[in-house]
This record gives C-alpha cells, sequence and structure tokens, in this order.
C-alpha cells in the first residue's frame, strides 16, 4: 500500500479539481453538448477535464499508459502501471441539472485494480481507496457492514438503456424490493451502496471506465461486487462490463447471469 499512497494522493487532487470544473462550468452554462457516434452525450466539461486530467498525468507520470471514456487508450511505454479515467460519469444528468454525476479515477498495474477515487461534487463526497489499504468517504473510514444495511425498503439502481431482471439470478424471487431507481451514474450507484444506502446496485454495459475506480473502493469497503468479465484489462478497453454491488446479507447471493 505504500508505494501507492502517493498516487492514490495525486487522484485524490485531480478528482476535486475536475469537480470544481464542472460546478464552475455548470453555473456559467458553458456545456456546450454535443452527441456521440454512440448516441451518448459530451460536453465541453467532459472534453476539459479529460485535457487536464491526461496533462497532470503525462507531466508527473509521462511512462504511465491511460484509458479514458473520451481519448480511448493511450499507450506510453510498456509500463505496468494504467489509469482508467471518466471525466464525467453521469453526462446526461450534468447537462439536465439532476445532482448525479461525478469524476472516477481508477489505476490498474498489471491488469489489476489498486487505487480508486471517486468524487461527487454536488455533495462534495471524496470517495477513495487503495487495494489492501481500506476505503474512506472523505477523512472517514468506508465500511460497508452487510449485516447493518437493513432498511424497510430496498432499492435498486440499473441504466435506463437496459433490462434489470433478466440479467440477475434469483432477483425474480425478492419480494422485498418495492422501489428500483434509474441513477444515470455506475459511480454513483456503486457509492451509494459502500455507504450503506442502497442494498444493490446493478448496471450492464458499462465500460472499463466505469468499474475500475468503484471496484477497488466496493471492495475495501467489504461490499460483495461481481463483474462480467472478471478480467479487466486494457484489451477489453472497448468491452462491455455487467457489475452487479451487494451491500446486505439478503443480497448478497445475487449472482449475474452469464
Amino acid at each position: 500500500m505504500a508505494g501507492y499512497s502517493e498516487l492514490l494522493d495525486f487522484a485524490k487532487k485531480m478528482a476535486i479539481v475536475s469537480g470544481q470544473m464542472m460546478l464552475k462550468a455548470k453555473q456559467q452554462g458553458q456545456l456546450d453538448i454535443q452527441k456521440k457516434q454512440d448516441g451518448s452525450f459530451v460536453t465541453k466539461v467532459d472534453l476539459a477535464i479529460d485535457h487536464y486530467l491526461r496533462r497532470e498525468i503525462g507531466k508527473y507520470y509521462p511512462d504511465h499508459n491511460l484509458i479514458t471514456e473520451e481519448s480511448g487508450m493511450i499507450k506510453n511505454s510498456d509500463s505496468d502501471y494504467c489509469w482508467v479515467l471518466d471525466p464525467i460519469d453521469g453526462t446526461h444528468n450534468y447537462m439536465s441539472g439532476l445532482g448525479m454525476f461525478a469524476v472516477a479515477i481508477g489505476v490498474m498495474v498489471e491488469n489489476k485494480p489498486v487505487i480508486g477515487v471517486i468524487y461527487d461534487p454536488t455533495a462534495d463526497n471524496l470517495y477513495s481507496a487503495v487495494h489492501g489499504g481500506g476505503a474512506w468517504l472523505n477523512d472517514q473510514v468506508l465500511c460497508c457492514d452487510l449485516t447493518k444495511v437493513n432498511k424497510q425498503f430496498g432499492m435498486v439502481g440499473f441504466s435506463y438503456k437496459n433490462r434489470f431482471s433478466n440479467a440477475i439470478n434469483g432477483l425474480t424471487d425478492i419480494d422485498w424490493i418495492p422501489h428500483v431507481r434509474c441513477l444515470g451514474s455506475s459511480a454513483i450507484g456503486c457509492m451509494l451502496v459502500a455507504s450503506n444506502i442502497l442494498e444493490v446496485y446493478h448496471d450492464t454495459k458499462n465500460h472499463i471506465w466505469d468499474v475500475v475506480a468503484a471496484y477497488v473502493i466496493l471492495t475495501e469497503a467489504g461490499s460483495v461486487v461481481r463483474i462480467l468479465p472478471e478480467q479487466m484489462t486494457d484489451k477489453h478497453f472497448l468491452g462491455h462490463f455487467d457489475i452487479l454491488c451487494c451491500g446486505s446479507e439478503r443480497t448478497r447471493h445475487l449472482e449475474l447471469a452469464v
């Protein structure tokens, strides 16, 4: 863990600056919304944060490789280190005035996620974790207590583009989830599980930049996390991932359908 502390602090500082950029541009109405070829939206702020993150990493870690939502794969060397970046997770929420969006910064070493930082600037919540070193929400230890989460109802988040129930074995047998929420941000949904707010979160057709940071934080916080495919490597950066995060004893048995 000691070897990663410098990278973690660096990622946290970049995340906070990125969040400030989001809020400032939103207040000034400088979004310049465009539609990408895949039908998703991108704003000038997505691109500005992407440029900022790539510039900072290139300045201090020029040999590290990168994968970003807006720039794709950037291979600078044969380094085992790869930064995985989502400048704004929840762009549609961001441009629509909904307060559920975040920047997600992850680091993989030898294709294994080891650092995760997610910053929600609306709530000023900075989630961070390092492999083997625990997880934090701001300055407090983040712990998903599977035995503690027992609310009057369960909530589920999922991508609005994809079906939920067909992807999870056993979900149809659960009668205690009367409320389903479509959050519009995988990063926020995962962090709500890690924070003992959601009991389960599921999302399909994620890209690698949607899952790396969240995976580290969730696992270090003690959540049960299932991802398909199980391996997150730079070879999969154009592929899709399904993620299922379980935050209670009565959800931990759920499995992703293969």
